[in-house]
C-alpha cells in the first residue's frame, strides 16, 4: 500500500502543475482578448462621439452599458479562470486533467484516466479488481510515464501571437485619443457623460504672438490663423488704453494661408482679438514697455601725450580706433533714470559706468581690440533691447625703421679717419634717442673687445622722418693698420606707454687697410684702365678699316644703297656708339680711382691736377654732338641716298680719326702719370717706414726689453718694417721698369738711386736690429733703426728730387718745342695770306696750277706741323683739344681751298684759303695763350688754382687739429669746469675764430679773382657754423652738439678741398675758350745746381739745332730763369 501511495502522489503533482499551466495560458490569452475588446470599443465609442456630439442623455446609459459589458467580459474571461486556479483538486478535476493529457499524448491515451479509476477503487476497497493486479498495473505505467513531462505540450505561443496587436491596438488608441484634439475632445465627453457641451464653431483661430510685452516704438506684426472652414472674412480688434470702444481692421490672407496686420511704433499697450462670421477668439494683450534706450552718445579719445596727436571726439558713433595707452572717456544720455550702465566687453566682462540720474560716465586706458555692448537697466529692471554692439580697434605704435645710406657697406678708412654717416629713420611718433655702437672687433696688435661702446648721435625728437648726416671721428680709437671696427645704429621710438622700441641696422665693418693694399688696388685698378684703353685703341684701329672699306665699296654709280649697304652701316656706326660708351666706361673707372686715391690722401698735388686733366681728355673723347651725329645718322638710315651716306661716311672718318688719336694720347699720357704716380707712393711708402721705424724705436727706448711680451712685440713690428723694406725694394724696380718704357724719362739717374737703395741694405740693418731686441742689445737695435730712418730719408729726397727733375724736363721741353710750333704756325700763317692775296689778285690769269702746286705745298707743311704737334701732346696736356681742332679745320678748309684751285674756281679758293689762314692764326692764338699761362704760372709760384688748394687744405689740417684737441677736452670734462679748462676752451674759440677768419678772406680773394666757383657751394653756412661753435666755446658749452658741428665744418672742408680741381676744369670745359690752365709748373723742384744746368744747355743746344730766331731762344731762356728762381 505505502509503495502504490509513493508512485501515485508524484503522479497527482505532475497533473496539478499541467492544470495550472493550462489555466495561465487561458487567463492570460483571455486578458489580451479583453484588452483589444475595450481599446477597440473605446475608440469606436470615441470616434462616434467625435462625429454625432452625442447629448448627456445618450451617453449616460451609454457609458454605464459599456462598463458593465466590459466588467461582464473581464469577470467570464479573467477572473473566472483565474479563480479555478485556486480551488481544490477534487477527483473529477483530477481525471478530468488526466483526459486532457492522454489526449496530447498518443502514448498514454485514455491509460493514464483509467490507472486514475483503477487507485479510486483501490483506495474505495472495492473487491472488483484484485489488488495485486491493480498494483502491478499501476507500477508498470508509473514507470512508464515517469520521465513524460507533462507541461511540455503547453506553451504560451498563442498569447504571444496575439500580444503585438494588442501592443498596437493600445499605441494607435492613445496616439489618436491623446494627440488628435477632435478625438481628445470626444473621449472628454464621454468620460463626462452626464455633463451637456456646446457644438463646436466650424473653425478654430490660432492667434500669434498672443499675449506680449514689446519696447515702446516698436513694430509688432500680428498673425491669425483660422483652422477648419474657411470664414467669408476675418478682421481684428483692438483697443489701447485711451480708447472705450474696440476698433476693427479688416485681415487680408497671405500665400500661407495667414491673416496677418502690423502695428508700428506702438507707443501704448492695447487689447487686441480676432472675429470672423460672428465668431471670436480669445482676448490678448500687448503691453508697451518703455525700455531706456541712449539718447546721445558722446565719445572722447586722448592719445598719449608722447604722440603729440590732438583729442578727438565723436557723436552717436561707438566705433573709434585709438593709439595704445590712449585715454578713451564715454559719456551718455539715457532716455530714463537708470539703476545701472556697463560695457559689455567681448560678451563676457562688465565695466561699469558711474551713474546720475539719467547721466552715465565712464573713462578707461585702452590696451587691446575688442567688441563691445553698452547695457543700461533703469530703475524697474527693463533692460535696453537689442543694444548695438561697437568695435574698438586699437593702434599699435609701430617700431622705428632705420636705413643706412651711406656707407651701406664694408668699407676701408680713409686717410682722415672720418666716416660720413647718412643715415634714414622714421617713426610713427618720433624718436628718443638713436644710438651708435662699435667695437674693435679685429686687430693684429691688441686683443679684439667684447663690449660694444655706444655713442649718442642727437636727432630731433619732434620729427616723425629724419635724414642724419653724422660725421664719425675715428681719430681717437688710434686705430692701426688692419684693425677692424664692427659698427651697428640702434634708433629708439618715443613709446612711454609699451617702453621704447628699437630697430636696428645691419652690423658693418669698417677696416684700416694698409698703405700697400691702397697702393695694390690703386696699381689693380690702373692696369685695368690701360688694358681697356689698349682695347679701345685697338677697336678704334678696327673700326677705322672697316670705315675704309665701308668707303670703298660706296664708290658706285648707283643712286640708291643696297641693303647691305645699308646693314653695314648700321653696324660701323653701332661700333662708333659703343666705342663711345667704351670710353665713358673707363672715364668713370678713372674717376673712382683717382677719388679713392685723393680720399686716402696717396697723390701729390701735382699727379692730382694730371688725373684731373686726363679725366677732362676723358670727357672731351665723349662727345654728345657725336652721339647726337650717330644717332641722327641711324634713324635716316632707310631714307638715305648713296651720295648723303658717302657725305655721312667722310664725316665719320675725321670723327673716327680725331677719336683714335685721342685715345692714343690719352694711353701714352696715362702711362706717365702711372710712373709719376708711382714716384708718389714710393714716397708715401717711404714716409710711412720712416714714421713706423721712429715709432718703434721711440718705444724701444722707452720699453725694458726684459719683459719678454713687450720684447717679441717690438721684435714683430721691427720685421714687419724688414717685409716693407723687401717690398719697398720690389716697387723700386717696379718704377724702374715703367721708366725705362718712357725714353725721354731720367732712366740713368733711377738706376743710380735704385743702386744706391741697394747699397744701404736696409733689409740687413732691420734683420740686426730684430736680433738685438731679441738679445736684449738695445743700443745697438736702436743705432741700427736709426741707421735705416737715415738711410730712408735719404732715399725720400732722392725721390723727390726725381719727381722735380721729370716735371722740370718735361716742361722746359714740352715749352721749347711750343715755342718752334708756333714759330712755324705763324709763318705758315703768313705763308697761307701771301697765297690767298695772289689767288685774289690773279684769278683771271692761268695761274691756278701753280696756286695750287703751292697750296699742296703749304696743306703738307701742315700735315708735318700736325704730326710734330701730336708727338708733343702725347707727352703733356699742355696741347689742348682746341688747338688740334683748330688745325683740323685749317686742314680741311686747305684741301676745300686745293680741289677749288684744281678745279679754276678762284673765288671758292680764296674764301677757303681765308678760313684756313683764321684757322691756323687761332691755333697760334691757343698756342700763345697757354705759354703765356705757363710763364705766369713759373712766375707766380703759389698763385692760381694751386694756392687755392694748398689753402684749402692747410685750412682742412688747422680744422682737424682744432677738432681732435676739442674732443679731448671734452672726454676731459666732468661737471663744473676748471680755471684751467675755461682758459682752454677761450684758447680753442680763438683758434676757431683764427679758420673762420681765414676761411672768409680766402672767400673773398676768390671772389676777387672770379675764382668763387671753385670754393664751397654753401660757405656762408659753413662760416655760420663756425661762428655758432665760437659762441659756444665763449659761454663754455662744449658737448656732442658742438664737436658734431665742428665735424660737420671739416667735412665741408675737405669735400672742398677735393673738388678745387673738378669745379676749376669744370669751368673750362663749358667756357671753351682760350684761357686755359696749366697746371703742370710744379711747387717746388729741388734739383741739384748740375742737373739745373745740364737741362739748360740740352734746351739751348736742341733751339739752335731747330732753327729758333734769337728771339725765341730768349724766351725759352727767360721761362728758364723762371722757373728756377721761383720753382726751384
Amino acid at each position: 500500500m505505502n509503495r502504490f501511495s509513493e508512485n501515485y502522489t508524484p503522479l497527482l503533482e505532475k497533473l496539478k502543475n499541467f492544470r495550472r499551466k493550462e489555466l495561465n495560458i487561458l487567463v492570460l490569452e483571455n486578458f489580451l482578448f479583453f484588452l483589444n475588446f475595450f481599446f477597440i470599443s473605446v475608440l469606436l465609442l470615441t470616434f462616434l462621439e467625435s462625429l454625432f456630439y452625442f447629448p448627456s442623455g445618450f451617453r449616460t446609459p451609454l457609458f454605464f452599458l459599456y462598463w458593465i459589458s466590459a466588467l461582464i467580459a473581464l469577470s467570464l474571461k479573467v477572473l473566472y479562470p483565474l479563480s479555478r486556479k485556486y480551488s481544490p483538486f477534487t477527483p473529477s478535476v483530477v481525471e478530468s486533467a488526466a483526459q486532457k493529457v492522454g489526449t496530447l499524448f498518443s502514448g498514454i491515451k485514455d491509460e493514464l484516466l483509467n490507472h486514475i479509476q483503477l487507485f479510486a477503487a483501490y483506495t474505495s476497497r472495492s473487491n472488483l479488481y484484485s489488488e495485486n493486479l491493480i498494483k502491478a498495473s499501476f507500477d508498470r505505467f508509473y514507470n512508464k510515464t515517469e520521465k513524460i513531462d507533462f507541461l511540455e505540450p503547453l506553451t504560451f505561443s498563442k498569447p504571444k501571437k496575439i500580444l503585438p496587436y494588442t501592443l498596437i491596438i493600445i499605441t494607435v488608441s492613445i496616439l489618436l485619443m491623446g494627440f488628435i484634439p477632435d478625438f481628445n475632445s470626444a473621449l472628454g465627453r464621454l468620460y463626462n457623460y452626464d455633463q451637456d457641451f456646446e457644438t463646436p464653431p466650424r473653425f478654430k483661430f490660432t492667434i500669434t504672438p498672443g499675449n506680449i510685452s514689446v519696447p515702446k516704438n516698436q513694430n509688432v506684426t500680428i498673425k491669425v490663423n483660422v483652422s477648419g472652414n474657411n470664414p467669408s472674412n476675418v478682421i481684428l480688434l483692438y483697443k489701447d488704453d485711451t480708447q472705450n470702444n474696440f476698433a476693427s481692421a479688416p485681415l487680408s490672407r497671405d500665400s500661407l494661408g495667414n491673416y496677418q496686420i502690423t502695428f508700428s511704433n506702438l507707443r501704448n499697450s492695447f487689447t487686441y482679438y480676432a472675429k470672423a462670421d460672428e465668431l471670436e477668439s480669445d482676448h490678448y494683450q500687448i503691453t508697451v514697455i518703455d525700455r531706456p534706450i541712449i539718447k546721445n552718445l558722446t565719445l572722447k579719445i586722448l592719445p598719449p601725450a608722447y604722440s603729440r596727436i590732438q583729442s578727438s571726439q565723436q557723436i552717436d558713433n561707438g566705433n573709434f580706433e585709438a593709439l595704445m595707452g590712449s585715454n578713451v572717456s564715454f559719456s551718455l544720455i539715457a532716455s530714463k533714470e537708470l539703476k545701472e550702465t556697463y560695457l559689455l566687453i567681448n560678451d563676457s566682462l562688465k565695466s561699469y559706468f558711474a551713474i546720475n540720474s539719467n547721466l552715465a560716465e565712464y573713462s578707461f586706458i585702452i590696451k587691446n581690440s575688442f567688441n563691445y555692448k553698452i547695457i543700461l537697466r533703469d530703475l524697474n529692471g527693463n533692460l535696453n533691447l537689442y543694444p548695438v554692439e561697437y568695435q574698438a580697434k586699437i593702434i599699435y605704435d609701430a617700431p622705428p625703421v632705420i636705413g643706412v645710406l651711406q656707407p651701406n657697406a664694408d668699407v676701408n678708412i680713409s686717410a682722415d679717419e672720418r666716416i660720413p654717416l647718412l643715415l634714414k629713420i622714421e617713426d610713427d611718433f618720433g624718436f628718443s634717442k638713436l644710438n651708435l655702437a662699435y667695437r674693435l672687433s679685429g686687430s693684429v696688435y691688441e686683443k679684439p673687445s667684447e663690449e660694444y661702446t655706444v655713442i649718442e648721435i642727437p636727432v630731433n625728437k619732434s620729427l616723425k622722418e629724419e635724414t642724419i648726416n653724422y660725421i664719425w671721428n675715428l681719430t681717437g680709437l688710434s686705430l692701426a693698420t688692419e684693425d677692424v671696427v664692427s659698427y651697428y645704429l640702434e634708433i629708439f621710438d618715443n613709446d612711454l606707454v609699451s617702453g621704447p622700441k628699437s630697430a636696428k641696422s645691419p652690423l658693418f665693418r669698417l677696416r684700416m687697410p694698409s698703405l700697400a693694399e691702397l697702393f695694390s688696388d690703386t696699381e689693380k685698378s690702373e692696369s685695368l684702365v690701360e688694358k681697356e684703353l689698349k682695347e679701345a685703341l685697338n677697336q678704334a684701329q678696327d673700326l677705322k678699316k672697316d670705315i675704309e672699306k665701308l668707303s670703298n665699296d660706296l664708290r658706285q654709280d648707283k643712286k640708291e644703297l643696297t641693303w647691305d649697304e645699308k646693314e653695314n652701316l648700321r653696324k660701323t656706326a653701332e661700333s662708333f656708339e659703343k666705342l663711345n660708351q667704351k670710353i665713358e666706361d673707363i672715364s668713370q673707372t678713372l674717376e673712382e680711382n683717382r677719388k679713392k686715391m685723393q680720399d686716402n690722401d696717396l697723390l701729390s698735388m701735382e699727379t692730382l691736377e694730371k688725373y684731373m686733366q686726363l679725366q677732362e681728355l676723358l670727357d672731351e673723347l665723349s662727345d654728345e654732338d657725336m652721339k647726337t651725329a650717330l644717332k641722327k645718322m641711324n634713324e635716316q638710315l632707310q631714307n638715305l641716298m648713296r651720295q648723303q651716306a658717302q657725305q655721312q661716311l667722310e664725316n665719320m672718318k675725321f670723327d673716327e680719326e680725331m677719336f683714335r688719336k685721342s685715345i692714343e694720347r690719352t694711353l701714352n699720357l696715362f702711362k706717365r702719370i702711372q710712373t709719376e704716380r708711382k714716384l708718389d707712393e714710393l714716397v708715401k711708402r717711404t714716409e710711412d717706414l720712416i714714421e713706423k721705424q721712429e715709432e718703434i724705436k721711440e718705444k724701444l727706448s722707452n720699453q725694458n726689453l726684459e719683459n719678454k711680451n713687450e720684447r717679441d712685440k717690438l721684435t714683430k713690428q721691427q720685421e714687419q718694417v724688414s717685409d716693407e723694406l723687401k717690398n719697398l725694394n720690389k716697387e723700386l724696380d717696379k718704377l724702374r721698369e715703367k721708366m725705362q718704357e718712357l725714353k725721354d724719362l731720367p732712366n740713368n739717374e733711377m738706376s743710380e738711386l735704385d743702386k744706391e737703395f741697394d747699397k744701404q741694405n736696409n733689409d740687413e740693418l732691420s734683420e740686426q736690429a730684430k736680433e738685438n731686441m731679441q738679445q736684449m742689445q738695445k743700443q745697438q737695435a736702436m743705432n741700427n733703426q736709426s741707421q735705416i730712418s737715415k738711410n730712408l730719408s735719404k732715399l725720400k729726397q732722392s725721390l723727390q728730387n726725381m719727381q722735380n727733375m721729370m716735371q722740370q724736363q718735361n716742361q722746359m721741353k714740352a715749352f721749347a718745342d711750343m715755342v718752334k710750333i708756333l714759330d712755324d704756325l705763324i709763318t705758315l700763317s703768313k705763308e697761307q695770306e701771301k697765297l690767298r692775296d695772289n689767288t685774289r689778285q690773279n684769278w683771271k690769269n692761268s695761274s691756278s696750277s701753280e696756286n695750287a702746286a703751292k697750296q699742296s705745298g703749304l696743306k703738307d707743311n701742315l700735315e708735318r706741323l700736325l704730326n710734330r704737334m701730336n708727338q708733343l701732346s702725347q707727352k703733356t696736356f699742355a696741347i689742348t683739344p682746341e688747338m688740334g681742332k683748330a688745325l683740323g679745320d685749317a686742314r680741311k678748309d686747305m684741301n676745300s681751298a686745293l680741289e677749288s684751285l684744281q678745279n679754276k674756281n678762284s673765288s671758292t679758293a680764296s674764301a677757303s684759303q681765308s678760313g684756313a689762314m683764321k684757322n691756323l692764326n687761332s691755333a697760334a692764338s691757343l698756342m700763345k695763350g697757354m705759354m703765356d699761362q705757363m710763364m705766369q704760372g713759373g712766375q707766380g709760384g703759389q698763385g692760381g688754382m694751386m694756392s687755392l688748394m694748398q689753402q684749402m687744405q692747410q685750412l682742412s689740417q688747422q680744422q682737424m687739429s682744432l677738432n681732435q684737441m676739442s674732443q679731448m677736452l671734452q672726454q676731459g670734462l666732468q661737471g663744473q669746469l676748471t680755471p684751467q679748462q675755461q682758459a682752454q676752451m677761450q684758447r680753442l674759440a680763438q683758434q676757431q675764430e683764427l679758420v673762420r677768419k681765414s676761411l672768409e678772406q680766402l672767400n673773398q680773394e676768390a671772389r676777387e679773382s672770379g675764382r668763387s666757383k671753385s670754393m664751397l657751394s654753401n660757405i656762408d653756412e659753413t662760416l655760420k657754423q663756425m661762428q655758432e661753435v665760437i659762441t659756444d666755446m665763449k659761454t663754455d658749452k662744449l658737448n656732442d652738439e658742438v664737436i658734431q658741428k665742428q665735424e660737420r665744418i671739416l667735412s665741408k672742408l675737405l669735400d672742398a678741398q677735393k673738388s678745387v680741381n673738378e669745379r676749376d676744369y669744370e669751368k673750362q670745359r663749358e667756357s671753351k675758350t682760350t684761357n686755359r690752365h696749366n697746371p703742370n709748373s710744379p711747387d717746388q723742384l729741388n734739383l741739384n745746381r748740375l742737373n739745373r744746368d745740364e737741362i739748360l744747355r740740352n734746351l739751348i743746344n736742341s733751339s739752335g739745332k731747330e732753327g729758333f730766331s734769337p728771339d725765341y731762344e730768349q724766351l725759352i731762356k727767360k721761362y728758364y730763369q723762371l722757373l728756377q728762381n721761383n720753382l726751384f
